[in-house]
């Protein structure tokens, strides 16, 4: 599972980097690249098991965070924040909404 998630991790953020321009022009991640992440498991990273995520350690969510940075970093900035956010919806992640993220 561990290896599955940084290939899906990294070839999101080579496809971020590749598409560098429309995240710039529309301030904020691709609604598709938003859901391919979370359906990776992203967003879960850091949830215990318990709780439906992956329970991964600091340690290799930060690690990685660094290798998805080496191809996008506002990306990865996004998605290694949101890492223990994981709800069961399909609204698009918009992290300045004044309702609550859960």
């Amino acid at each position: 599972m561990s290896n599955d998630l940084s290939l899906a991790a990294i070839s999101l953020a080579k496809e971020a980097d590749a598409r560098r321009e429309e995240l710039e022009r529309g301030r904020r991640i691709p609604s598709d690249l938003s859901r391919r992440a979370g359906d990776a498991g992203l967003f879960r990273q850091l949830l215990s098991t318990e709780l439906g995520g992956l329970g991964r350690s600091a340690a290799d969510w930060f690690r990685l965070g660094v290798d998805m940075a080496r191809w996008e970093a506002s990306f990865s900035w996004i998605i290694t924040q949101a890492a223990g956010t994981w709800r069961r919806t399909s609204q698009p992640l918009i992290l300045h909404s004044p309702r609550p993220f859960c």
